[in-house]
């Protein structure tokens, strides 16, 4: 086989395949199979095959296919949510830590600030239970004034009701 035939997969293995017998394998497995991480073939070789790799042996519907699949596979990993405001519903990804409990967020689109446990509008010194009684602005800002401040919120002093 020619050497500009043989399929190289970056520089992580070169096997004796033919390029288009492997454009032939990454069109079943993305189209068919949905799968985001393609194994190479190679007998016992346990690579992942690199999208940008097979770019130019593969057609552009199959590539642009196959890192929506490895976007989708990655997102399902990371805890995720709509951003609250009516304007925007962005996807907001947690991506600070793989289950990691991330509490105050923002949107990387409309950049408003929201709480990623209740998955409402950001509310400064409030736990989340209390948030979604919020209705006086004074309140919000007490709240925003005990966050900036860096006040202890003490429950003998300040009660429930």
């Amino acid at each position: 086989m020619a050497a500009s035939k043989k399929f190289k997969n970056k520089s992580r293995c070169t096997h004796p395949f033919c390029q288009e017998c492997i454009a032939k394998y990454i069109q079943v497995k993305v189209q068919d199979d949905n799968t985001a991480k393609i194994e190479c073939t190679g007998l016992d070789c346990k690579h992942d095959l690199d999208p940008f790799s097979c770019k130019p042996i593969i057609p552009s519907s199959v590539f642009s296919k196959w890192c929506d699949v490895l976007f989708e596979d990655y997102v399902l990993g990371f805890e995720r949510i709509y951003c609250p405001n009516r304007n925007c519903m962005a996807l907001v990804v947690n991506e600070s830590e793989r289950n990691g409990t991330l509490k105050k967020a923002q949107c990387p689109s409309c950049k408003q600030w929201f709480c990623f446990q209740c998955k409402l509008k950001w509310h400064a010194g409030h736990r989340c239970e209390e948030s979604g009684n919020l209705r006086d602005p004074n309140d919000i800002m007490f709240g925003q004034l005990l966050e900036t401040m860096n006040w202890t919120r003490w429950p003998w002093l300040w009660p429930l009701c």
